[in-house]
């Protein structure tokens, strides 16, 4: 599965909340969604009570293991739309006892943005059995890394992939993050002088 979450022009498969993200779906609670008790106790702590459009929309189709492209305004719920779900599957197969219980890996295009994503993923994991971790730092293990795309291609060449299972890859912010790829790839076509 790979999840696209950020302002991709073009895209097939949007979500664009209205002004209230909550308005154009029925009103329902964290539990009616599918979340299981683990998770819904830190959503309370954090002191949301209800889902967002972003979520309820995202849910079933991340938690069900598609590919998806979220595509939503800031302050929309996207980051907890695609970590909710993430957690939740890792976390079910942690307490199945699943031995390929996978790993989701969330590329971020800033550290900043990276140490407020890895805040929110721990403050879900917190009390259970998964554990989250800075791409940048020893990450030996860990369930859901955090990291900007150098530090996640350091991660990747420590063999940070030493859990079994599905490898389930976040673009956060993928405008960010492509927009610095088009740029390389746009450099890099010009002519190359033969040498001498």
């Amino acid at each position: 599965m790979r999840l696209v979450a950020g302002a991709v022009p073009g895209v097939s498969v949007s979500m664009h909340p209205r002004t209230d993200p909550r308005a154009s779906v029925p009103r329902c609670s964290f539990e009616t969604l599918g979340i299981f008790a683990p998770l819904c106790l830190p959503l309370e702590f954090l002191g949301l009570s209800e889902p967002m459009e972003s979520q309820v929309m995202a849910w079933p189709h991340i938690y069900a293991g598609e590919d998806v492209v979220l595509v939503s305004e800031a302050g929309s719920g996207k980051t907890m739309a695609y970590l909710l779900p993430l957690i939740q599957r890792v976390w079910e197969a942690e307490e199945r006892g699943d031995k390929e219980s996978g790993q989701v890996a969330v590329v971020v295009p800033t550290q900043d943005l990276a140490v407020q994503v890895l805040k929110q993923a721990q403050q879900l994991c917190d009390g259970g059995p998964l554990t989250c971790a800075d791409a940048a730092g020893d990450a030996r293990g860990s369930h859901v890394l955090v990291g900007t795309p150098s530090t996640m291609v350091q991660c990747l060449g420590r063999s940070f992939r030493d859990r079994p299972g599905e490898l389930v890859l976040v673009l956060d912010e993928a405008d960010m993050l492509l927009s610095g790829v088009k740029k390389t790839a746009t450099s890099s076509d010009r002519p190359v002088r033969p040498s001498r």
